[in-house]
């Protein structure tokens, strides 16, 4: 079986095995057409049974549940704020990729307990969010719905793994790239505690 873990940058790349899983690390750079670029080609040439975006997001104090910084939440829906805006009755904002292979990953949130099974929705946009306004989703990010978009146009199992190292209003983006090793740290141990089937 065959894994690709899809990273947005180098600072956010963890090293996770996972037995039976052949896994490739393809680092795609900020944005949703760097991410679907890259991402593409790196399907067509490893053909992997499953996707999983891993990085850093952003959230806010108006979502529910409330979100801290240091949870880690599994995404398996995802919204495309920029395309949302604009209003297009012929391209849907959003993307939905529920997969048995996420079972193994609980979503680890203060404010509900620590670990839970429930997954949550990211909300991706081409620009670094510094008003808090409200939006739709837990967390935002730049990458994961073209993530998404990809390996649905594929046909490959998809979610995502996004630590929350700011809130949207209350840090920079200079906090945002000092908080990048923590999320790395954090997630390296994330990962030694999950498991992923190899068949469904």
């Amino acid at each position: 079986m065959k894994l690709i873990l899809a990273f947005a940058l180098p600072e956010e790349v963890v090293t996770a095995t996972f037995p039976g899983w052949d896994v490739t690390t393809v680092v795609t750079g900020i944005s949703k057409p760097y991410a679907a670029a890259r991402l593409a080609r790196a399907i067509a040439d490893h053909r992997p049974d499953l996707v999983i975006n891993v990085g850093s997001s952003g959230s806010s104090r108006m979502v529910k549940p409330s979100v801290e910084v240091g949870d880690i939440l599994v995404c398996d829906s995802f919204i495309d704020r920029d395309l949302q805006r604009q209003q297009f009755t012929s391209v849907k904002p959003q993307v939905s990729t529920a997969t048995p292979f996420s079972k193994g990953f609980p979503s680890v949130v203060a404010s509900l307990g620590g670990q839970v099974a429930q997954t949550f929705a990211a909300n991706t946009g081409d620009d670094f969010v510094t008003a808090d306004t409200p939006f739709d989703g837990q967390v935002v990010d730049m990458e994961s719905f073209a993530d998404a978009l990809v390996c649905q146009t594929f046909g490959v199992p998809f979610f995502a793994v996004k630590y929350v190292t700011d809130i949207i209003g209350e840090n920079s983006m200079e906090i945002w790239e000092e908080r990048l090793s923590r999320a790395r740290e954090a997630l390296t141990e994330y990962f030694t505690r999950c498991s992923l089937p190899v068949t469904i």
